[in-house]
């Protein structure tokens, strides 16, 4: 007589620098099983990453194959998973579940890609006759993309290079509308990083009651794991237009319905969703533009807004957004002026408008040579004083 052993996968899914490490190190402290090979510690995540190299590097080939990469927010067709080119990597997919699975019934794959593959994993999961469960974690994407920036100083040849604060927040919601939306067929938890760390026991006893799990080792043994000072950023209130602002605004929606519901708005998600993808097209544009066009659509999205205050404020107008030097001097400066209770923005100077210098005390240009426009931008401040 043959007894049966179900085998179930747990899939962490979340952006990068969302506290995914955090969540699958303490499943598996509640004897849930982790993969083979797993990524040793680093500066910007000393506890560990429980993430298995092979994972990552497999996923890493999927999204090359289907011309993508981790920092591109650009969408993978949902066509492309059936395609021979998706086909090609089952073999190697299933193989490593298998393996990962013979040494634990129950076992936590963790690896942000994920969130961008989960037509791709599911489908070779359901093949394997592999019970999957999910579990969805959100942070702060001001809290993300000032995380991100970090690594990139500390870590400057870390593949993707300096991504721009604009296109952090654009990647953040590629991750999290793509990672929500592939999730909703599974049993499924959704929580934040800052509810982890509030209380992380809770939020685990939950998630193994949404998920059916009974964990080999008893909740307590998590108490007194999440340290806050394992979150080294913290968001603030933005008054910023256009990616940062949309993303900040829809991470504070969710959070509020996951808090209350435990789940969030689909059909509100699925409003969102069509209108993102309306207005994030497949070039550079939506990333940093400011223009009246984009801005109609961005307010659509969340409640995308410029602020004005009585209180005067810096403008730093750029030509360069894809540089290193726009990274370091103007939106590295941006923050640092944030952060010291300063009120600054940046936009291109192609989308420079006369109303853009409404309680503006003060115009930085970051490396425009003298032209047309830089001969308007002048008179408009000379006019108003500034």
């Amino acid at each position: 007589m043959s007894t049966h052993v179900e085998r179930r996968v747990v899939l962490v899914l979340g952006m990068h620098r969302s506290g995914t490490s955090a969540l699958a190190g303490a499943l598996h402290a509640l004897g849930l099983g982790l993969p083979e090979n797993l990524l040793p510690p680093a500066p910007d995540n000393p506890g560990g990453y429980f993430e298995s190299k092979d994972l990552t590097l497999l996923n890493e080939e999927i999204l090359v194959a289907a011309g993508t990469a981790w920092h591109d927010p650009a969408p993978i067709p949902d066509e492309w998973f059936a395609t021979p080119a998706a086909r090609a990597f089952r073999g190697r997919a299933q193989a490593f579940v298998n393996k990962a699975l013979s040494t634990a019934p129950i076992i936590v794959l963790k690896d942000p890609r994920l969130c961008r593959l989960l037509p791709f994993w599911l489908s070779c999961l359901t093949d394997l006759e592999v019970s999957c469960g999910s579990v969805v974690i959100l942070r702060d994407p001001q809290e993300v993309a000032r995380s991100l920036q970090v690594r990139v100083l500390t870590e400057l040849t870390r593949p993707g290079g300096p991504l721009s604060i604009a296109r952090t927040h654009w990647l953040w919601l590629r991750y999290v509308l793509e990672a929500e939306k592939g999730s909703r067929d599974l049993p499924r938890a959704l929580l934040t990083y800052e509810a982890l760390l509030n209380d992380g026991p809770r939020e685990l006893a939950s998630i193994g009651k949404l998920l059916d799990l009974t964990y080999p080792i008893q909740i307590k043994a998590v108490e007194g794991r999440f340290d806050r000072e394992l979150k080294r950023q913290e968001g603030e209130e933005t008054n910023s237009l256009g990616w940062p602002s949309v993303a900040t605004d829809f991470y504070f929606d969710l959070a509020a319905q996951i808090s209350q519901k435990g789940e969030v708005d689909r059909k509100s998600v699925d409003r969102f969703r069509e209108t993102f993808e309306t207005v994030a097209l497949p070039n550079e544009k939506p990333i940093h533009s400011y223009s009246t066009d984009y801005g109609f659509a961005l307010i659509e999205l969340g409640r995308a807004r410029w602020t004005l205050q009585a209180d005067g404020r810096l403008l730093f107008i750029s030509d360069n957004p894809e540089t290193r030097g726009h990274l370091y001097r103007v939106e590295h400066h941006v923050a640092a002026l944030r952060d010291g209770g300063l009120r600054a923005d940046w936009c291109l100077l192609e989308d420079f408008s006369d109303d853009k210098l409404a309680g503006v005390s003060a115009v930085i240009v970051f490396r425009i040579p003298w032209d047309a426009r830089m001969a308007a931008l002048y008179a408009a401040c000379r006019e108003r004083g500034i």
